[in-house]
């Protein structure tokens, strides 16, 4: 598992959106092969 891995600058990541809201997202790793699992980051404003 230690072989496929790297360190992302998530400013480096292109902004995507939940199918169910309006939220951009980064998803900062492939599909990790399991039922959706993947880990992503989410920004949000103070007050959102």
């Amino acid at each position: 598992m230690g072989e496929n891995f790297a360190i992302v600058d998530p400013a480096d990541v292109p902004k995507t959106s939940f199918q169910t809201c309006e939220t951009e997202v980064k998803k900062l790793t492939e599909p990790l092969g399991a039922t959706e699992l993947r880990a992503n980051q989410v920004l949000v404003d103070p007050g959102e």
